[in-house]
């Protein structure tokens, strides 16, 4: 199956398709490079952003019905009284740079589980931001790669999780791997026209070496239909293994997913991709489904 007749036929150049985007606020020094990022998207696409906070009620039950004793109960209130300073001061950051790039914008600040509340109000818009945590422990309001994996296959709009290393964004790696979601991956970043100045290589990735080839002649016809002096390139083997060690031998600043609702065993090996990926580059990652 062809990239065009996975993700559409037409040859003219699109405006962009970001009007609305939603911004999960984290709560930690993250929150400045996705603010920067959001506002600057927003400046060039004029683009609608909401700012989110979220409390997470998961995470307060489990803590309250753990709470033992005077001493920890204190504790926890001094905990819970620093993270709304904490989102307190993200909104507060996030609203003066909208104002000062005179964007148009709104916050809100809801409660529920993290992931439920982004895959619900995801619906409304055309691009999630989020963060990605450097490390192994995630902060408040950012995302490990499990769990960006798990948002990525419930939200409805692509997600741009962002990690706090990686500010450029002049090299994009776009990954073919034949199937539905790959191509709408590709489709929707070229059509919401994000990192327009960017360096982009379009990769295939197949079993065999003829159809990692016809792959790869199929789409560079309707990338090329999108956008000019773009790369090519192919590559042989298993994405899980193949397309961390390309990107981080490539250098990649975003590598764009796809994000498709497979088999618990295709779901595995998908989060196993990103893992990798975030191991061996960073690189922010683009995931549409």
């Amino acid at each position: 199956m062809n990239l065009p007749a996975r993700i559409g036929t037409t040859s003219s150049r699109p405006q962009s398709a970001l009007s609305r985007a939603l911004v999960h606020l984290p709560e930690s020094a993250l929150a400045e490079p996705v603010i920067r990022l959001a506002t600057d998207i927003a400046r060039r696409q004029r683009t609608h952003l909401r700012g989110l906070t979220i409390v997470d009620m998961k995470n307060l039950s489990e803590a309250a019905s753990s709470c033992e004793g005077a001493a920890y109960a204190v504790y926890e209130f001094r905990r819970i009284e620093l993270a709304h300073f904490r989102r307190k001061r993200v909104r507060a950051s996030f609203s003066d740079a909208c104002l000062r790039s005179g964007l148009d914008f709104d916050l809100r600040a809801m409660q529920g589980e993290t992931i439920d509340v982004l895959a619900t109000e995801a619906r409304y818009h055309d691009l999630l931001l989020a963060a990605i945590a450097t490390d192994a422990h995630a902060g408040p309001g950012e995302w490990t790669p499990a769990g960006i994996v798990d948002l990525a296959l419930r939200a409805t709009s692509p997600v741009l999780a962002l990690r706090a290393d990686n500010h450029a964004h002049g090299r994009v790696l776009m990954v073919d791997d034949g199937t539905q979601a790959a191509g709408q991956a590709i489709s929707s970043f070229l059509n919401q026209r994000i990192f327009t100045k960017a360096t982009i290589r379009l990769l295939a990735v197949q079993s065999s070496e003829s159809e990692a080839k016809a792959l790869m002649r199929q789409s560079v016809d309707y990338v090329g239909s999108r956008i000019d002096g773009f790369e090519t390139g192919f590559v042989v083997g298993c994405s899980e293994k193949i397309v961390p060690a390309f990107a981080s031998g490539w250098e990649a600043d975003l590598v764009v997913l796809g994000a498709q609702r497979r088999s618990l065993v295709r779901n595995l090996l998908f989060g196993e991709t990103v893992r990798n990926i975030l191991g061996k580059a960073a690189c922010s990652l683009y995931l549409s489904r």
